[in-house]
């Protein structure tokens, strides 16, 4: 839970945000992706999905468009 993460990760769908300096919980939801075999494929598919509609080309562009047009 730092920096761009909690943007480019939708939590407990595509990825876990656990709070900066929290082994305890980063290596627990680790062993849980390691034991969790669907889990992972479905977060690994979900990610993929994440990633292709929040971060693609238009998206980006439509951002941009919005800032500009709201500093008027």
């Amino acid at each position: 839970n730092s920096g761009g993460i909690p943007e480019a990760i939708s939590d407990n769908k595509s990825g876990f945000i656990v709070e900066p300096r929290n082994v305890s919980a980063l290596s627990d939801k680790i062993r849980l992706l390691k034991s969790d075999q669907i889990l992972y494929q479905k977060m690994s598919t979900d990610a993929v999905d994440f990633v292709k509609d929040y971060f693609s080309w238009k998206q980006n562009i439509n951002k941009h468009l919005d800032i500009y047009h709201n500093k008027k």
